[in-house]
């Protein structure tokens, strides 16, 4: 079989048109994957109205992808055939997820582990990657994380959101805080805790930044994951600095490559000792023509802890 189904967007402002198009050929480096599960994330449905300069057209959506490999390209010698195996895409025919075969570059890709299944494990990479680089690296957001653990942190999570599960979860086991406080109710978080210097906030409200920056204390630090209004690195009075959680998984330049291939060598040990875990998940049906009611569901419940899932060999 030459030929698959794919969900193309041709750029801002248009709807996904579902078309027959060329399975891609893996290039040198990389492996070819049928496609078995994709998350349909918020960040899909942003990129409908604004493409944050990551488009070209035509472009296919779908960023977290599990599926087999079924074809490997020069010079990869961790994967074969068959492997079970997830990663991310970067919106393009070659990688995007909204399709039924798609190539991944090796380095960020990694193999499924017992017990995990392609639908709960698609919950996790792009969530993940926000999670972690936001709170441990320290190019684009200029702070490399708290490195003390004298160091508490108050995490602002809403129904149990990807994005604020993993920050609690790598905020638990790697000991970097003396004390985790989490909140979905951040009006109710007295007694403070001493010395408190970073907030995590998930949620990214208007209100809910007003009330970190309320509750920091002058040189505190807020992490937003709020793309739309939050530049990275700026100073918002007090000494107070309100930084944006930065995937540098998304479109990376080549000098990210080494640090996502390391986070991904780590993915799996992370999931068998049970460090971390994939969030609920609901399967839509009909394939990639689910993409439609799953966005209408993305806007009226945005804060969902349940990841949708679609199929693309279900399609029809």
């Amino acid at each position: 079989m030459s030929q698959q189904k794919a969900f193309i967007l041709d750029g801002v402002g248009y709807d996904f048109t579902l078309r027959t198009i060329n399975i891609p050929t893996p290039a040198a480096g990389e492996l070819l994957v049928r496609v078995i599960a994709v998350a349909l994330k918020p960040f899909d449905r942003e990129l409908l109205l604004r493409d944050h300069g990551l488009l070209t057209s035509p472009a296919i959506l779908g960023q977290d992808i599990a599926g087999d490999v079924v074809e490997v390209g020069k010079g990869v010698e961790d994967f074969a055939i068959g492997d079970k195996v997830f990663f991310h895409g970067n919106f393009t025919p070659r990688n995007g997820g909204f399709q039924q075969y798609t190539t991944s570059p090796a380095y960020r890709t990694a193999k499924i582990p017992e017990p995990w299944s392609y639908d709960q494990i698609v919950s996790l990479p792009l969530s993940l990657f926000t999670a972690w680089g936001a709170m441990f690296h320290d190019d684009e957001t200029g702070i490399s994380g708290p490195t003390s653990s004298e160091t508490p942190v108050v995490i602002f999570k809403q129904n149990s959101s990807s994005v604020g599960n993993l920050v609690t979860q790598f905020a638990s086991f790697t000991g970097t805080f003396s004390e985790i406080r989490t909140s979905e109710n951040f009006h109710s978080l007295t007694p403070l805790p001493p010395n408190l210097w970073l907030v995590y906030d998930t949620i990214s409200s208007r209100e809910t930044l007003y009330t970190a920056y309320h509750l920091l204390p002058k040189g505190g630090t807020i992490i937003s994951v709020n793309r739309e209004s939050v530049n990275i690195g700026v100073v918002i009075g007090n000494g107070k600095t309100i930084f944006r959680a930065y995937n540098y998984a998304v479109a990376p330049p080549p000098a990210h490559e080494p640090r996502i291939k390391e986070v991904y060598a780590m993915i799996p040990s992370f999931l068998t000792s049970g460090r971390i875990a994939p969030g609920d998940v609901e399967v839509l049906p009909n394939g990639l023509n689910g993409i439609s009611v799953g966005l209408n569901r993305l806007v009226n419940n945005p804060g969902s802890a349940v990841t949708l899932v679609l199929h693309p060999s279900a399609t029809v």
